[in-house]
């Protein structure tokens, strides 16, 4: 078909309204919209542009505009400032722009640019991760003052402040800034990032509900060393989202899509569609489309690509911890429950043994003893017990002849004073009253021999030699 005349002109100007498609992407020039703008979403979640004193709606590829009445030159705190010097984030259903660097919170909405905060300009916390946890904007991390700052810090509408959130003691990570991180139900979990000390290979979760960090392990190497500060963030769903960074290395543009629930991450060079990207502006998510904005041959440009296409450039997503991280993690937990059960069978034993060991009555020396009762023995009457006990507390009246004690003594001598000792030892433990309940001392005739008498040693009657072999005497009892 030929166009003519009015019909021409008429595919001209839609052509330069409406913008062009190139495959699934679509672009629309920004010709009426001068910048500076503020690229934002929308009360209906739809890409809109502020500029001066108009409100821009961009829906079903038109836009159109309302004014506004207070702009954003109004407030005197951010004027000269634009939109790179801004996060966009959102509490209790209000859109905001927070300052980088944290101090200045403003709402955006249909009548303009309103500021809630009451604090000053921070300085201190440029690069932050911002996110939302019930009623809370929080901030964690940032650089300022020539330091990297580990600061949690949380904002809410009551006071309109800036307040410190306090920590429980335990593992404190070194401070950072221009993290990867996502707020995932009661956890913050975050990574990477540029510290005091260099750059963080770090994984590490903020627990709401414990109030603690904890390290989950160490990212890929790989992936590592290709990571620098994320310029840009979008949310794709509640686990992933979307960053623009540019590499350490070599500089190029890279986008990762990272899973903070799953903990993997796929990575994809600047795609064709990206090429002109301006990073001075957010990327966007409105319904099933990223939005964004290119600049080339001296024009701007609103773009759309709808998400699930961007998201096939992610197929293949990687384990985001170093897998030696996860054999480190399982080795120490497992150590720690071999461990465990090692100590409860300890105590198990203890216990046990302690039981045993407060029924004992023990030999020391030249006297016996058990709880409060005390006996007192001669030099014989000691060598006799002890020789019982080193011969499983059973030996024939004649053995105790072979006492070293009684060397110098006639076999004649021997036999009445062993027999005398042996017999009077045996009425001395009977007599003590807690003593004659643990341990006996018996004569009685070998039933191979009448003629012979054999000495028996029955109870708990342990010999003390120091604590070590006190306590592991129950082993070895008797």
């Amino acid at each position: 078909m030929i166009f003519k005349g009015r019909n021409k002109h008429l595919l001209l100007y839609l052509i330069a309204i409406s913008g062009f498609c190139t495959g699934q992407q679509r672009s629309y020039v920004l010709d009426s919209i001068s910048e500076p703008f503020f690229f934002v979403l929308d009360q209906n979640s739809n890409p809109s542009f502020y500029s001066n004193d108009r409100h821009y709606h961009f829906e079903n590829g038109r836009f159109n505009y309302h004014q506004i009445d207070k702009v954003f030159d109004s407030i005197e705190a951010v004027k000269n400032k634009s939109q790179v010097d801004f996060s966009l984030t959102q509490l209790n259903n209000k859109k905001l722009l927070t300052l980088n660097g944290l101090g200045i919170v403003i709402q955006y909405d249909e009548n303009g640019f309103t500021r809630l905060d009451t604090s000053s300009e921070l300085r201190n916390n440029f690069r932050s991760n911002f996110f939302t946890y019930k009623d809370n904007l929080f901030s964690y991390g940032g650089y300022g003052y020539w330091s990297y700052h580990a600061n949690l810090l949380f904002y809410n509408d009551i006071n309109r402040e800036w307040n410190n959130y306090n920590v429980e003691d335990g593992f404190f990570p070194e401070g950072r800034a221009y993290a990867y991180g996502k707020a995932i139900d009661n956890k913050f979990i975050f990574f990477g990032g540029k510290m005091n000390s260099g750059y963080s290979n770090e994984l590490i979760e903020f627990d709401f509900e414990r109030d603690q960090y904890f390290k989950i392990g160490s990212i890929r190497k790989q992936f590592n060393d290709t990571i620098v500060a994320p310029v840009h963030e979008v949310s794709i769903d509640r686990s992933k989202s979307l960053f623009f960074s540019i590499a350490r290395i070599n500089r190029k543009k890279i986008l990762s899509l990272i899973d903070f629930e799953n903990l993997t991450y796929a990575q994809s060079f600047m795609p064709d569609f990206f090429k002109d990207f301006n990073d001075r502006y957010p990327i966007l998510k409105s319904g099933d489309s990223l939005y964004y904005i290119t600049s080339s041959n001296n024009k701007t440009y609103l773009n759309a690509y709808p998400t699930s296409k961007i998201l096939e450039n992610f197929s293949n997503p990687t384990a985001l911890i170093d897998p030696r991280d996860k054999v480190i993690w399982f080795t120490k937990w497992f150590l720690i429950a071999v461990f465990s059960l090692l100590l409860l069978r300890v105590i198990w034993v203890l216990v046990k043994r302690g039981k045993v060991i407060n029924n004992r009555v023990l030999l020391q020396a030249n006297y016996v003893n058990f709880k409060s009762d005390l006996l007192i023995l001669d030099d014989l009457e000691t060598d006799v017990l002890n020789y019982l006990l080193q011969n499983q507390c059973r030996c024939a009246l004649e053995d105790l002849f072979k006492l070293e004690v009684l060397d110098q003594y006639t076999l004649s001598y021997k036999k009445n004073l062993v027999t005398k000792t042996v017999e009077g030892l045996s009425k001395k433990l009977k007599k003590q009253p807690l003593i004659s309940e643990k341990v006996r001392l018996n004569i009685t005739k070998d039933p191979k021999d009448g003629r012979r008498k054999i000495i028996i040693l029955k109870g708990n009657l342990f010999r003390y030699e120091g604590w070590f072999n006190y306590l592991t005497s129950y082993f070895y009892r008797s």
